[in-house]
């Protein structure tokens, strides 16, 4: 189908295209590695001070174990939008082992619009969610700190891997395209 359906018309600029995805790309590798970084950093630094502590002193930091519990949970978020771009989701194979080389591509492509419409629902019912937690006021046990900024890595990773999946789809349909 080209113009009205998944495949771009013949008007769609494949030059400018690639060139948008190309940027897009290192902004958003760029931005991904810093947040992972600096969530493992961050939360190896206060976990290891806190045992120090502990064991030293017979006091610790009271929020480190919540501090570390966040970290990992934006980690997690974010780290799907870095497995999408890897292709290390789990993935069942047993139909693409069955199936021609040209049915197992439109299958992808069938895959990635699926996925592509579950993180746009992780993403709107993760923002729901975190504008209702916010609404409420409600703090963090030990850190007293806004519990919304802990739960808006569920809205950012969906829209980090709505992207990346964008992306996946957008190189898939130009590989059907150039085989034609």
């Amino acid at each position: 189908m080209v113009g009205g359906g998944i495949i771009p018309s013949s008007n769609f600029n494949l030059e400018e295209g690639s060139k948008m995805l190309i940027k897009l790309d290192k902004i958003l590798c760029t931005i991904e590695e810093a947040i992972i970084a600096f969530g493992i950093f961050i939360a190896v630094m206060i976990l290891f001070t806190n045992v120090v502590l502990r064991y030293l002193f017979q006091g610790g930091i009271v929020w480190a174990e919540e501090f570390a519990r966040y970290c990992i949970i934006w980690i997690t978020f974010v780290g799907g939008s870095v497995a999408i771009r890897h292709g290390a989701h789990v993935s069942i194979n047993v139909l693409l082992e069955v199936v021609k080389p040209r049915n197992k591509k439109l299958l992808m492509v069938f895959s990635y619009i699926v996925s592509i419409f579950f993180t746009i629902f992780l993403l709107i019912w993760g923002m729901k969610n975190t504008l209702a937690v916010k609404g409420i006021n409600q703090l963090t046990p030990s850190m007293e700190i806004p519990a919304y900024l802990i739960y808006l890595a569920i809205p950012v990773g969906g829209l980090l891997m709505s992207i990346r999946f964008i992306q996946a789809f957008v190189t898939s349909i130009r590989a059907i395209r150039k085989e034609g």
